[in-house]
């Protein structure tokens, strides 16, 4: 299918020439099946005109592939793996939890190195990570993105799950040679806050809210 002959689905073909960077600096390009499944993550194929002109299929892209990043990123640290998760940062990334701030890869790492260290002994069951209500805002190779995380506890398959904790992340993010970084990550707890952040909790508070 060439550009002429799209016709209604300009927007899967626009899609489908789009580059896609890995963090292996690998280049692909989206198929228009894969183009598909994007718009249907996002509710738009009752209507693909309106997406053509509502909104560009590199804006459509970008939203995507920012939502896997933060999925990627809480997998990898519900899974236990504490280490080189500053490879999801730019090199001068500011990351704040809860009024702490860490600036730069390396400081980020000691944080989470710190925080495996002093980690207690594995939960007794199966904890999910939930993230929801994300608003993301696309502004060319910047972005943002506000969401909410909830930690949900499975003691056993015989009891409901039981709320473990919740909180929201406020971060701002750079598109750098076609991949998509945390340029500042802002983490504040709802609810079973560590007691090492109660001096600071006030501080570094999001501007928006």
């Amino acid at each position: 299918m060439d550009k002429e002959q799209a016709g209604p689905n300009r927007a899967l073909w626009e899609l489908s020439r789009l580059p896609v960077f890995t963090r292996r600096n690998e280049c692909h390009h989206v198929s228009e099946f894969d183009c598909s499944t994007l718009i249907c993550r996002i509710g738009a194929t009752r209507n693909i005109r309106k997406v053509s002109l509502g909104r560009s299929a590199e804006t459509l892209l970008d939203r995507i592939q920012i939502e896997d990043l933060i999925v990627e990123y809480y997998a990898k640290l519900g899974s236990g793996g504490h280490h080189n998760l500053s490879e999801y940062f730019t090199k001068d990334a500011i990351f704040i939890v809860n009024g702490k701030r860490y600036v730069g890869r390396k400081a980020i790492d000691d944080i989470y190195t710190e925080l495996g260290a002093g980690a207690s002994p594995l939960r007794q069951g199966t904890f999910h990570m939930l993230l929801t209500n994300p608003r993301i805002k696309i502004d060319g190779d910047t972005a943002t993105a506000i969401t909410v995380w909830t930690g949900v506890m499975n003691d056993n398959i015989k009891i409901a799950p039981r709320l473990a904790e919740q909180g929201r992340e406020y971060d701002k993010l750079k598109k750098v040679d076609g991949v998509w970084y945390f340029s500042e990550r802002n983490i504040v707890s709802d609810s079973d806050m560590a007691d090492q952040y109660d001096e600071t909790y006030m501080k570094d508070r999001p501007a928006i809210d």
